[in-house]
């Protein structure tokens, strides 16, 4: 299975939420081997042994990184059977036909 893993909202590695993105990366690497991270510039480096979607620094606030998730993410995401949203709370991909797990 093609997976798309949105990991926006990361910051930087500083908050709970990176350490529970980390986690469960760590895990699913255990499972699926053909994994794709959505990253912002400054996770880029935590995620090397990823394959990446990378987010322009210009999407980095808040609002228009939300904007991002919701014109432009779709349809990147209509190339995986999955795409899994770890802060789905924020920035969730409301339309599209790909099959979407938010948590």
């Amino acid at each position: 299975m093609k997976l798309l893993v949105s990991c926006l909202g990361y910051d930087s590695g500083k908050s709970g939420l990176s350490s529970y993105m980390r986690s469960v990366l760590k895990e699913l690497r255990n499972f699926e081997d053909d994994i794709t991270l959505v990253v912002e510039y400054d996770a880029v480096a935590d995620f090397q042994e990823f394959k990446q979607v990378r987010v322009p620094k210009i999407f980095s606030k808040s609002f228009a990184n939300y904007l991002w998730s919701i014109f432009v993410l779709p349809f990147i995401a209509r190339k995986y059977d999955c795409v899994l949203v770890l802060a789905g709370n924020r920035r969730f991909v409301p339309f599209g036909k790909t099959a979407k797990v938010g948590v």
